[in-house]
């Protein structure tokens, strides 16, 4: 399946908190992957890598189940999968392909993991651009030397110390060996096990074969709450070669409740520290997307995921000093039919554009799919 060539459209910045609707640039919207009866989603649950004009994403496949509003219209009785869409033109249009991956997420119609996953035995290069890994929810890495057209694994990660893991892909290449990633999981026998204790940053410095767990990069979770407390799913970036920025997902139940933080870290990872609060709980529980543009400014991106009945919306602010403050709210898309929408990723592109993916829907009632959205930032 291609999809047709996006439609452009104005972008605003939308009325609000009092704020005066503005003309920005143009904004073009894509279709990744949408099927009758199928549900695709969170592609911030998995990874999007990009070689110039030629862009990955990854999410999640299933069938589609019509549900209360709210929910997630994933039948969790039929089969789920992961997979991914490839574009050799900049994200105007995409071809389909299946993954060997395993979904490991408790709950979504698999068996999960073994214990029978082999360690890595040879060392990965990733100073090869072709090379990309991929991190999954209960410990496992998959790696590609060929963009991602195959894929190894899965392979068991040294657990740390995890009591359990709540894994996604976030890591910055710094060698043909070195690659600093960003876990997220507990060191205790919490009320729930899906519970994010923390986000820690682990580092490997022979190719994958051994990690070290270096430092402790969010809040941690109180052990004893009886309630569902998570912090999870970084979005990191390095701005200098001794400051690292990352934005991480947090989210207490009950009452449901969630709001991004910014965290910075001035010697390498060593340290972090609370930066800011870009996105609190107006926007519900959503996860970040960071980049940096080539000027050094940060564009955050989410999902604005309240009113539970809709509209609801794709967002981004941007930051014009590492994240300790951000600009207006920009609204990329708005329309969305519930809360089943946003878990973006984003990448830059050659011509400086950005490309934020994330799930959506115009109607609750519909298919699920993955969505592109192919915008400028304003200028400074």
């Amino acid at each position: 399946m291609i999809s047709p060539t996006p439609r452009l459209l104005p972008l605003l910045v939308l009325p609000l908190l009092g704020l005066t609707a503005q003309p920005g640039p143009e904004v073009s919207h894509a279709t990744v992957r949408r099927e009758a009866g199928r549900f695709f989603g969170w592609p911030a649950n998995h990874g999007a890598w990009q070689w110039g004009d030629e862009i990955l994403v990854q999410y999640r496949a299933g069938s589609f189940l019509d549900k209360p509003p709210g929910s997630h219209d994933l039948d969790m009785k039929q089969p789920v999968t992961v997979e991914q869409s490839r574009s050799l033109d900049g994200g105007r249009t995409w071809t389909h392909e299946t993954t060997p991956f395993v979904v490991t997420e408790p709950g979504w119609g698999t068996q999960g993991v073994t214990d029978k996953r082999p360690a890595l035995a040879t060392p990965l290069d990733f100073s090869d651009p072709d090379v990309i890994v991929s991190f999954l929810w209960e410990g496992s890495l998959y790696h590609s030397s060929d963009r991602g057209r195959t894929w190894h694994g899965p392979f068991a990660l040294p657990k740390l110390g995890l009591h359990s893991w709540q894994l996604r892909t976030d890591y910055l290449v710094e060698g043909p060996r070195t690659l600093r990633a960003f876990w997220s999981g507990s060191f205790d026998t919490l009320p729930r096990d899906e519970n994010g204790g923390m986000v820690f940053m682990v580092l490997t410095t022979d190719g994958g074969l051994t990690w070290t767990r270096e430092a402790r990069v969010s809040r941690r979770t109180d052990a004893t709450a009886d309630r569902h407390d998570a912090v999870l799913m970084p979005s990191t970036v390095r701005v200098s070669p001794t400051k690292l920025v990352t934005c991480v997902r947090n989210l207490s139940i009950p009452p449901k409740f969630g709001w991004i933080e910014c965290r910075v870290s001035l010697d390498n990872g060593a340290t972090w520290n609370l930066q800011s609060m870009p996105v609190g709980d107006e926007a519900g529980t959503t996860p970040p997307a960071l980049t940096r543009l080539s000027d050094g400014r940060l564009v955050l991106t989410y999902g604005h995921r309240k009113p539970l009945r809709g509209p609801t919306s794709i967002r981004a602010k941007i930051s014009r000093d590492d994240g300790r403050t951000w600009g207006e709210e920009i609204i990329l898309r708005s329309g969305g039919g519930d809360e089943d929408i946003g878990y973006t990723r984003n990448l830059l592109r050659p011509d400086g554009r950005l490309i934020t993916f994330y799930y959506w829907n115009n109607d609750e009632k519909t298919e699920r799919e993955i969505a592109a959205t192919i915008w400028a930032p304003p200028a400074r």
